[in-house]
């Protein structure tokens, strides 16, 4: 649990106020009752119970956040700062005549963050299901879908449906996927199966009910939708609070040593988010020949564990994470690198990325330390992204459900090319995104002109191209510049390539370059 922390809601948390006998009482009462409710283990709120002086308590209280502290050498403890922000959140956003943590939605959201993405369906309406809920039109009752890539102690691709009956904007999550269709009892909306008398209302509400077919006639197929049982078992496992699992790896940054057995590059790009914070992907290119692929062909694959650490360079944790990669190789694939992508939130500053991957076969390890430099962000005027030098650059499939860590806002799947080296007839990519521009009140769109230059070490122009912005994708706040060279013809050597910016409202003018390498296949 490590977002951003926010001092402002939570000075007046961070400690215990001075308080009257009745008052230390409630205060006590609250804290167990509302604050730590949904992270509390059972083993803790027991001897918790039975302590008999508020001296204890208060004790207890400390230790219980500095067992959670990630880092206890700052002087925030990042966890609670993150918990109670979230606390805040929810009680600002989830609030339906209740408290917002005391909802569904609210407590999901305090134990394990926002979700990788939403599907949000407000005011319900006409609803197509898909087959595994039976097909067929319907009319729903509101609901959304959050989806998490993954949930420590909890899984991967994990989806939370919440719906709203009433309308009044309580949402519950559901357990059946007929929750949520209004028309469930008033017979219409047949299912697919209903249709075709496969199955009858009866026997589909039924089966609902019990959370499985009873072996009547007109009962839903044992196979059909998603099994409530499973729903049940991730419902139970999403009330547990997240931890982390590589203890070992996060003791490295404390111990500061260096590992070089399996050897990565990493890179970042700076995209602008808010008026005062950055998304900074960070992509890890791992050299295949020092992991450990087991199986068989045609199938091989490599696990990896990943940590990861940004730090304000007063010390202070900004970021953490821990992931696990799979890299799989094929008979006829043989990749000479894996790619690894993390968007880290944060402020203009400078911070300390600490990296440390871990083969998980081998055991073996690699560290990295690098320096990461974030700006202040301009306002008012026009400016630039970082940009992307990119092995592929292609449509991102709509219809994806699992979100894809090299997905861009721009809703392009971008490859970066870590280390800037490419090779001759082979794809050469670009990505750039624009802030600042002026907008044509008449037609709502900005009028830039965008040109790409590559120019070799002499200064040579080989090649340009001119974007119109018609030929360019405006989402309202930012202009997304994408280009591919699918067989780049360009002879070994060293090359720039540079994109303008001509804002044709405002006359201002930006630009960006990155150096890159050509050889030899």
């Amino acid at each position: 649990m490590h977002n951003f922390p926010c001092y402002l809601i939570l000075l007046a948390s961070l400690t215990a106020p001075v308080l009257g006998q009745e008052q230390k009482q409630d205060y006590f009462q609250k804290w167990l009752a509302e604050d730590v409710r949904y992270i509390v283990t059972p083993q803790e709120r027991s001897v918790f119970l039975k302590l008999t002086t508020d001296e204890e308590r208060e004790r207890f209280i400390e230790s219980f956040w500095q067992r959670r502290d990630p880092d206890p050498q700052t002087a925030w403890n990042e966890f609670k700062e993150e918990h109670y922000r979230r606390i805040a959140y929810a009680n600002e956003t989830f609030h339906s005549g209740r408290d917002g943590w005391r909802t569904d939605r609210g407590r999901i959201y305090i134990v394990f963050g926002p979700p990788t993405s939403i599907e949000r369906h407000p005011t319900g309406g006409t609803y197509l299901r898909p087959m595994e809920e039976g097909g067929g039109m319907t009319t729903t009752h509101p609901f959304e879908r959050w989806f998490y890539n993954h949930l420590d102690d909890v899984g991967t691709g994990i989806e939370v449906e919440f719906v709203d009956p009433t309308g009044t904007g309580d949402y519950r999550i559901a357990l059946r996927d007929t929750e949520k269709d209004a028309l469930l009892m008033t017979g219409g909306g047949e299912t697919f199966f209903e249709s075709m008398g496969l199955e009858s209302r009866a026997g589909r509400i039924r089966s609902a009910e019990l959370m499985r077919p009873a072996g009547l006639k007109g009962d839903s197929f044992g196979g059909q939708g998603t099994n409530p049982f499973l729903r049940l078992e991730r419902y139970v496992q999403l009330q547990r609070p997240p931890r982390f699992k590589f203890e070992d790896l996060r003791a490295l940054v404390e111990t500061n040593l260096q590992y070089d057995q399996v050897p990565f590059e990493h890179t970042y790009h700076l995209f602008r988010y808010t008026d005062d914070l950055l998304l900074a992907p960070v992509t890890i290119a791992i050299d295949n020949r020092h992991l450990t692929f087991i199986g068989a062909p045609p199938l091989e694959r490599a696990t990896v564990n990943v940590y990861g650490r940004l730090q304000a360079l007063t010390g202070n944790v900004v970021y953490e994470f821990e992931d696990v990669v799979q890299s799989d190789r094929s008979s006829g694939r043989r990749a000479d690198r894996s790619l690894y992508q993390r968007y880290l939130p944060a402020k203009p500053g400078h911070y300390k990325l600490t990296l440390i991957i871990q083969d998980v076969e081998s055991e073996k390890l690699g560290t990295s330390q690098s320096l990461v430099e974030i700006g202040k962000l301009p306002r008012n005027q026009l400016h630039t992204s970082s940009l992307v030098l990119a092995d592929w650059i292609g449509p991102h499939a709509q219809d994806e459900f699992v979100p894809d860590p090299f997905v861009t806002t721009g809703r392009l799947k971008v490859y970066p090319n870590v280390g800037g080296r490419f090779s001759t007839g082979h794809p050469l990519g670009m990505y750039v995104e624009v802030y600042g521009m002026e907008i044509d009140q008449a037609q709502q769109r900005p009028r830039v002109i965008v040109t790409c230059q590559i120019a070799d070490a002499l200064g040579n122009l080989l090649d340009q191209k001119t974007l119109q912005e018609r030929a360019l994708v405006f989402d309202g706040s930012k202009l997304i510049v994408s280009m591919l060279w699918p067989k780049n013809t360009f002879p070994t050597g060293e090359y720039l390539l540079k994109v303008t910016v001509k804002d044709q409202i405002s006359h201002q003018t930006t630009s960006t370059e990155a150096p890159f390498r050509v050889s030899s296949s």
